[in-house]
């Protein structure tokens, strides 16, 4: 028991060592840790940024990765300032603080300004800023460092210097960085160093020197130094990308290893056992991007004491021999991926504390049986693009504790069965782009914690269900499957009694599939359906947790019925695009949409009313007509801004914010025109019919006359009884408004329903409102800010405006309370509505006479209906 917990927390300290050194090695080495904005102004030279508030962490973790500190870069922290220098000034250094610890200096516009980088090699920056724990110099031109050039700096801890044109260290110029931890040196001129150069940094632990002409790093620059000892014991030497082309017997023995070393990228060609002599605790070695094409047997034997991980990816070995290659060593972590490796001979159980391989990408033809056997600690294995056929049916016995298997990118067609029966731990388990025309249903079934798992980009035909219950996760597209397979316990069962309900996401993009049964999927968030053969729109209503769906490339010509309602699913994004898509209907999509995909359909014609809440629609490639009769949707599209929309072009290939909307409007001017000409009384009617509204109203209070101009508005080709006058619509916040106004203004004339005092008591509030709706001849929307926060203000606005579209005899009052309403950001319908329609303002002169008004003529349409003897019976019963 303690030698295993002994050799996890050794699994942990490498993993955590490769994390940290290689990660932030990539990090610093292509653009430095701070988070620099460019400049492109040539007037500047250089970029400032430091901290002065002393907010670094003092854990071990945070002292050595100081990228993890970002966040106190956040733009708006008062204590991080940024100054952009101009060519020549040389009063930066006033401004910057005394208090700061954190300090970026970054050259820009092939920054040469001789005097500000004398000014930095002569030690300016300790002068003026001694408390420093991290200093990073970038793109500066620096060519000439001593120890002044660090001088004051004691309290540094991380120094970065990227992109300079450093060609010699003085044997001492790090001597007052007493409390230095991390040197890194980046993209320089620099080919020879010495241990010596380091001898009084104590506390030196990771040491960088990357992508320079490095070739020495035992350099002699002083006789007198060749006896003496150096205190500093390194965690990490990494010396990638340097061209050392070979190394020597016993040169790193005096940088005092006890972690990672990276010799990555040095054009290494062989590997010799005297390379790693004196090299004994050393915990993982990196030689990848080299040009190795073997390993001699043993040559890690001086390393077998600490070795648990070696890097050997990207070079040129053919094959490996595991217990020559690897004798006497515990490994933990093995890459041997990206290479030319063909043959594999012996088994890795000769490494028990194996816990991740990488045989990827290579040309790997077939495994021995027992190469894997017994590997209980191993949790990653990775053998996609190679050449494997077959796979020996014992090649995973054993493997109780792997959590993620690639199979993917070989030339697989079957599986023996039982071949994953003991992976009870696999997580993650992708056999995509093999040969497989056929999968054993059952083949899952022993995989108990299998989340994800893929096997797309294969030939199968056919496969009815899988024998999983726990996947989350399913990718089985590019195939060539007519039905997309349940996920059951037992394959008797009808799925709606063994779905499972832990998946999530199923892309079953690009087969043949012409049919889905949704009712077997009612968990899902994210469905692929596109490049299939669908050809009626489905009934997802089902899928109440549906999020994303996309059914675009499909044979969809048109959408008739409501197949998304906003009770039963919560759609947020549907890719309809690249169908055949000739009508939709009124209605269709009444779930809040957030992005919606039509492009490249049969559209000749839009209806608006589709498409209220949009945050982004594509309705490109469509043959849209850009004349009168679609006039609803060219003012649509051009009241949204640009990036809320697709560029959309009408027939003949002209965008339709050319189209000028103006044309309408002449036709009826021309119109006009003609009838004034022909007779004054022409003139006179349309004078009339204009200011109908106001007529009616006048005259209706001046002398007690009511009459009626014809309105399309009361005409009903269908009757209907109506239990109240009016619906009053209202924000909780605006009840007093409501109590003291609106309701001494119209009660007990007319018969008003109020929620608070009219809604039945235990109903449920949504079916009561849209019943009430339906049997008030009236909505009167009371219109605030409040009311647009509500969220049950919004859903009765929004029903009550579908009524009034589908209902002839609707009618729909808007009070406006607040002015302040106009410059809210509004929803389309709503914005539509306030733009398009009359409304009645709380200030208004004539407020009394005109509700008054529209409530008159809605009390005689009510009467008339409720006296007809076909319509008698009250909807309430």
């Amino acid at each position: 028991m303690e030698t295993q917990g002994l050799s996890l927390r050794s699994s942990c300290l490498v993993i955590c060592y490769i994390t940290i050194v290689l990660v932030f090695s990539t990090s610093a080495n292509a653009s430095g840790v701070c988070p620099m904005d460019p400049i492109t102004d040539p007037k500047f030279s250089m970029k400032v940024m430091f901290c002065d508030n002393p907010m670094w962490k003092t854990t071990y973790f945070y002292r050595i990765i100081p990228f993890m500190t970002k966040y106190i870069m956040e733009k708006g922290r008062n204590f991080v300032h940024y100054l952009e220098v101009e060519a020549g000034n040389s009063s930066v250094w006033n401004s910057i603080s005394r208090r700061s610890s954190y300090l970026c200096l970054f050259g820009v516009n092939d920054y040469d300004q001789r005097s500000l980088t004398t000014a930095i090699e002569g030690g300016i920056v300790g002068e003026t800023c001694p408390k420093l724990r991290f200093l990073e110099i970038k793109s500066i031109n620096i060519k000439n460092i001593t120890k002044n050039t660090f001088r004051y700096l004691e309290n540094l801890s991380i120094l970065l210097l990227l992109n300079n044109s450093i060609e010699y260290l003085p044997i001492h110029v790090f001597e007052y960085l007493k409390n230095i931890i991390w040197i890194g040196l980046y993209n320089t001129a620099i080919h020879t160093v010495s241990p010596h150069h380091f001898c009084l940094c104590n506390k030196l632990e990771f040491l960088q020197i990357e992508s320079s002409n490095l070739t020495n790093i035992n350099g002699q620059f002083d006789e007198r130094l060749q006896t003496s000892t150096c205190n500093f014991k390194l965690l990490s030497l990494v010396l990638s990308d340097n061209p050392f082309l070979n190394m020597t017997s016993g040169m790193f023995k005096q940088y005092a290893l006890n972690g990672v070393l990276s010799v990555a990228n040095t054009s290494l060609s062989e590997l010799r056992q005297e390379y790693f002599n004196e090299l004994e605790n050393v915990l993982f070695l990196s030689l990848e991007y080299n040009q190795i094409n073997r390993i001699p047997q043993d040559v890690f034997s001086a390393l077998s004491y600490s070795l648990q991980g070696i890097k050997l990816s990207n070079n040129f070995i053919t094959e490996i021999n595991i217990e020559q290659s690897f004798t006497n060593i515990s490994l933990i972590t093995l890459f041997l991926d990206s290479n030319e490796i063909e043959n594999v001979t012996g088994s890795f159980n000769i490494f028990p504390d194996l816990f991740e391989i990488y045989l990827n990408d290579n040309k790997i033809n077939i495994l021995p049986q027992d190469a894997f056997t017994n590997l209980t600690n191993l949790q990653i294995l990775d053998l996609r693009n190679n050449n494997l056929n077959p796979i020996p049916d014992r090649l995973f016995s054993g493997l109780t504790s792997l959590k993620r298997l690639n199979i993917s990118g070989n030339k697989i067609q079957t599986l023996p069965e039982g071949v994953f029966q003991e992976l009870k731990s696999v997580v993650t388990l992708d056999m995509a782009n093999n040969s497989f025309k056929y999968l054993n249903p059952d083949l899952f079934s022993n995989c108990s914690n299998l989340e994800n798992l893929t096997f797309s980009k294969n030939q199968l035909t056919g496969m009815k269900y899988i024998n999983s219950k726990h996947i989350r996760n399913v990718d089985m597209s590019h195939n060539y499957l007519e039905d997309v397979p349940t996920l059951l316990h037992h394959a008797d069962e009808m799925c709606k009694n063994n779905i499972s309900e832990r998946l999530q996401i199923l892309n079953a993009s690009f087969n043949k599939i012409s049919h889905f049964q949704a009712e077997c999927f009612g968990n899902l968030t994210v469905l692929d359906l596109q490049h299939n053969l669908i050809t009626d729109m489905l009934d997802f209503n089902g899928m109440e947790t549906l999020q994303t769906l996309n059914l675009r490339q499909n044979l969809i010509e048109r959408i008739e019925d409501v197949v998304i309602s906003p009770y039963k699913i919560s759609l947020k994004s549907l890719d309809l695009g690249q169908n055949l898509i000739r009508f939709i209907g009124q209605g269709v999509f009444q779930s809040p949409l957030e992005y919606l995909y039509l492009d490249g359909n049969s559209l000749k014609y839009l209806d608006t009313l589709n498409m209220p809440y949009f945050n982004y629609i594509s309705i490109s490639g469509n043959p849209l007509s850009c004349g009168c009769n679609n006039l609803d949707l060219i003012v649509w599209l051009n009241n949204l801004e640009p990036q809320n929309h697709d560029n959309v072009t009408c027939v003949g290939s002209s965008e339709i914010r050319d189209f000028d909307v103006q044309k309408c409007s002449d036709v009826v001017v021309v119109a006009l025109c003609v009838s004034i000409s022909v007779s004054f009384v022409m003139l006179t009617g349309i004078v009339v019919c204009r200011f109908r509204y106001e007529i009616q109203v006048i005259a209706f209070y001046k002398w007690h006359v009511r009459f009626r101009l014809p309105s399309s508005s009361t005409k009903s080709s269908i009757r209907q009884t109506y239990t109240y006058d009016a619906f009053v619509c209202f924000a909780e916040e605006d009840m007093d408004y409501v109590r003291t106004t609106i309701v001494p203004l119209l009660e007990p004339q007319y018969k008003l329903c109020i929620y608070y005092r009219d809604f039945p008591v235990g109903e449920d509030i949504a079916e009561v409102i849209l019943n009430v709706i339906e049997k008030s001849a009236v909505t009167i929307i009371v219109l605030s800010e409040a009311f647009l926060k509500s969220r049950w203000g919004r859903f009765e606005f929004r029903r009550a405006h579908h009524h009034v579209m589908m209902t002839d005899n609707k009618r729909m009052v808007v009070i406006l309370l607040e002015d302040s309403v106009l410059k809210k950001e509004l929803d389309l319908t709503l914005r539509s509505i306030l733009y398009t329609k009359a409304y009645l303002t709380k200030h208004d002169s004539l407020f009394k006479e005109k509700l008054l008004f529209s409530m008159a003529e809605t009390k005689q349409l009510r009467q008339s209906l409720n006296s007809s003897p076909t319509d008698s019976t009250s909807l309430l019963d």
